[in-house]
């Protein structure tokens, strides 16, 4: 969230936007910054440098109740403990995110909400949660193992599972079983549920089960298997099986689990599954069955988040007669696709921040039918880091579409303030596509231009050089270029 979007949100909510500090507080071997919000304080910040940390239950006689985004974030790098009072109700996402040396909370009774990912990037392997805790957002992205005090009336834990009510939110990282059966009577299964249990392989649904979250099935590499970049390229990665009889709301056939519209009549695909299988699907092969994809009965009218990825595909084929309006983030992430036809009905597809498995020409073809898409993501993660040879590709890409004229100075300045680390990465490792694509953007000044030449001849690589010696003669005269190396 930016300072900008915070200060509205924080005034909506009817707190200050003005940065107040607490005094030096010698217990806590530092001082808090905070804001005042219509409930009671919210605190943002920390300095100091103690390893264990007591926050104040109160702020100039107002209750502390809320912890804000990223609040340790600046100088949580000493901490190794934090204990929080009862009078905080609410810990917002990635508060404590980066205390690397984090490895105990202690959280009172009135607490009643955890963000998202808030111990990410810490050593915190599990955490006890008081009677009073209501709901954890995205609980099966995190690290840890939740332990829901007994008694609480809104989260259970159940075999290796955290329920919330029929709920099924998480299943603990740490359960050691190939196969977990969800609990009977559970109508639901939040998105990333099992993302963290990398020793799973086949997961049971009951009967109950209606309701299924975008990207419920996924779960990432075993962080232990450091995988290769042409490991990740063709695919490898866990696969779950899923077993179920299905119902009217849960469909699944020999291609993927569905979820069905409240209408009966329009479905999402939620995990393809095709019974766990290695083989790789072409496009041609998805063409000629594109028939068994779609649940009998219904129109397929979305590709969730994360619904075929990993999944060993080389191709994508949507046609127009298949209405989808949207595609998920990461539904086709780490797939060694080499083709992709996707028709003109795809209104909406949502970029995450590495989609780069996706092949160039898909990339190139988004946007040119003048139809609405969400590029969101996809401009942000061009806008975030350095440039590698996936993030080119999307800047050049997105620089074919009609975009904002302030988006466009945005991405081409970055190209050119960057172009010193491009021209490295051109002939560390060559894309000859890329360079051309650079070069005829006109990125390259005369003196990157002399650069890059210079550059190419003493690392041999002529590719390289012929471009930038070819693009030198054919837009600078043989007086104004040198081509002295």
């Amino acid at each position: 969230m930016t300072e900008k979007e915070m200060k509205s949100t924080a005034a909506e909510n009817g707190e200050t936007t003005n940065e107040l500090w607490t005094d030096y507080l010698p217990e806590n071997g530092g001082r808090f910054r905070y804001r005042v919000g219509k409930d009671g304080v919210i605190l943002d910040g920390y300095d100091g440098s103690a390893g264990e940390i007591s926050v104040p239950s109160q702020i100039d006689g107002r209750p502390v109740t809320e912890i804000g985004w990223h609040a340790f974030y600046d100088n949580g790098l000493n901490i190794i403990k934090i204990r929080f009072p009862g009078s905080v109700k609410r810990i917002d996402s990635y508060a404590m995110e980066f205390c690397v040396c984090l490895n105990e909370v202690e959280l009172s009774e009135g607490l009643e909400y955890l963000g998202s990912n808030v111990f990410s990037a810490t050593q915190v392997l599990s955490c006890r949660l008081p009677s009073t805790v209501r709901d954890i957002k995205d609980a099966g992205e995190y690290e840890c193992e939740f332990l829901p005090e007994e008694g609480n009336p809104f989260l259970t834990a159940d075999g290796g599972g955290i329920y919330k009510g029929s709920e099924l939110i998480a299943i603990s990282p740490f359960f050691k079983e190939d196969s977990f059966c969800v609990r009977p009577g559970t109508k639901a299964i939040r998105r990333h549920a099992m993302m963290n249990c990398t020793g799973l392989k086949t997961v049971i649904l009951p009967e109950s089960c209606e309701s299924l979250g975008e990207g419920a099935f996924f779960v990432q590499t075993d962080p232990e298997h450091d995988l290769s970049s042409s490991e990740i390229l063709n695919g490898t990665g866990k696969r779950l099986s899923v077993k179920t009889s299905g119902n009217e709301r849960i469909v699944k056939n020999e291609w993927g689990i569905y979820a069905v519209s409240d209408n009966g009549r329009d479905s999402t695909l939620i995990y393809l599954d095709r019974d766990n299988s290695s083989e790789e699907m072409t496009a041609e092969k998805i063409k000629e069955n594109m028939v068994k994809i779609i649940p009998d009965g219904t129109n397929l009218v979305r590709i969730g988040e994360d619904a075929c990825r990993k999944a060993h595909l080389t191709g994508i084929y949507i046609p127009d007669s298949v209405k989808i309006s949207g595609i998920g983030q990461n539904a086709f992430l780490d797939n060694p696709i080499s083709e992709a036809l996707i028709g003109d009905a795809c209104r909406s597809i949502e970029f995450p921040s590495d989609h780069t498995a996706l092949m160039n020409e898909l990339l190139e073809g988004f946007g040119r039918n003048n139809l609405i898409y969400d590029y969101s993501e996809y401009d942000k993660a061009i806008m975030d880091g350095v440039f590698d040879r996936g993030k080119l590709t999307m800047a050049l890409s997105r620089l074919k579409c009609d975009i904002p004229p302030d988006l466009k100075e945005k991405i081409t300045g970055k190209i050119r303030r960057s172009i010193d680390h491009i021209t490295d990465l051109m002939i560390a490792s060559p894309d000859l596509k890329i360079m051309r694509g650079l070069l005829e953007g006109g990125f390259y000044k005369k003196e990157d231009l002399d650069r890059a030449a210079e550059r190419a001849s003493r690392q041999g690589q002529t590719e390289i050089l012929t471009l930038v010696l070819d693009y030198s003669h054919r837009h600078f005269s043989s007086d104004d270029f040198d081509y002295s190396i």
